[in-house]
């Protein structure tokens, strides 16, 4: 049996870009973004003491990433 992966289509990720951006406006967190080995890097910041990375596939994936890891790391939910 074979696992089957289904790629999220373009709305999805357009309304996720949404929610992202909606976020990180609310929160004042900034984000950068690097091209590395194939894949981003996303590095989060709010410019005072807390910065955190990820990568993923895309921009979108790695951000989203980066956004849940500094949530997990600094408790802020």
């Amino acid at each position: 049996m074979q696992k089957t992966t289904k790629t999220q289509n373009r709305k999805t990720l357009n309304r996720k870009a949404k929610a992202l951006k909606k976020v990180t406006d609310s929160e004042e967190l900034y984000f950068t973004y690097q091209k590395f080995h194939g894949s981003f890097i996303a590095v989060i910041s709010n410019l005072k003491d807390r910065q955190t990375h990820a990568y993923g596939k895309t921009k979108l994936i790695a951000g989203k990433n980066a956004l849940d890891n500094f949530r997990i790391k600094y408790g802020t939910f």
